[in-house]
């Protein structure tokens, strides 16, 4: 949904209590521009605060965990689980942006007043997701057409899912908490290994596909979260992790025809 610079002015009679900020400029493997279009979204949430019709009483800004960091470029090593307090280093030029995002509203709300929350959001999956080329999507469509499953990395690396459903109700729920929170991670109270997703995929797929783990130097880290925090302040995770894949499967089949 749209609306132009007079309809949203016209929300200046009534007063807004909380602002959600959600949308970002998300970089597409191989796409020129990128810097161009980050540096666009930094300028759009500037302007956006600045030109708000009338004072919240609130700003949450979605995140990303990516501002802990991937380091793709080291050796695989086991890791503890990371939670709010785990050290932010934003490796690439998405994770940074969104970083630096961060310290500006968190900076707008500290002079103007205005409780500031900052949600950072956990990779996603489900129904209408397009990003055919994410693991999660790549994997679901070669399970669909029974074909061979290369995986090119540690199997037991773990990954944290946030199946959308569950996300868009978290962030929901955050309009309506206190400021007791400043920082949550909206992540899943689970972190099933690369394997464990695969296999799961190729067995609500009813799938004929082999999976094959090429042997080489595996790079990155496990990409595991504690989930106490967001369980504490904003409620239970509704879909396993099946149930997920098996909804996404469904609206996938759906979309293929």
């Amino acid at each position: 949904y749209s609306f132009s610079k007079e309809a949203f002015l016209k929300f200046s009679d009534y007063q807004i209590e909380t602002v959600v900020h959600l949308g970002w400029y998300v970089p597409i493997s191989g796409q020129e521009g990128v810097k161009a279009g980050l540096v666009e979204a930094l300028y759009n949430t500037i302007h956006l605060l600045n030109n708000l019709p009338s004072r919240p009483k609130r700003i949450v800004y979605c995140s990303s965990v990516s501002v802990y960091g991937r380091f793709k470029d080291v050796r695989f090593h086991r890791s503890s689980d990371m939670d709010e307090n785990s050290h932010v280093q934003p490796d690439d030029e998405y994770s940074q942006s969104k970083y630096i995002g961060e310290l500006i509203v968190k900076d707008w709300c500290i002079r103007n007043d205005i409780e500031c929350l900052i949600l950072r959001v956990g990779p996603t999956y489900g129904p209408g997701d397009k990003r055919n080329s994410e693991f999660v999507g790549r994997i679901m469509q070669q399970a669909l057409r029974n074909e061979e499953i290369r995986l090119f990395a540690d199997p037991s690396m773990r990954r944290n899912l946030v199946f959308v459903d569950d996300l868009c109700r978290f962030i929901a729920n955050a309009i309506d908490i206190s400021n007791k929170a400043e920082l949550i991670n909206l992540v899943s109270d689970n972190n099933p290994s690369m394997i464990e997703i695969i296999n799961s995929i190729v067995e609500q797929a009813n799938s004929q596909s082999k999976v094959s783990i090429i042997k080489g130097d595996y790079f990155g880290r496990d990409f595991a979260f504690s989930s106490s925090k967001r369980k504490e302040y904003l409620g239970t995770e509704r879909y396993t992790l099946d149930e997920g894949i098996k909804m996404t499967l469904k609206a996938l089949k759906d979309r293929n025809g």
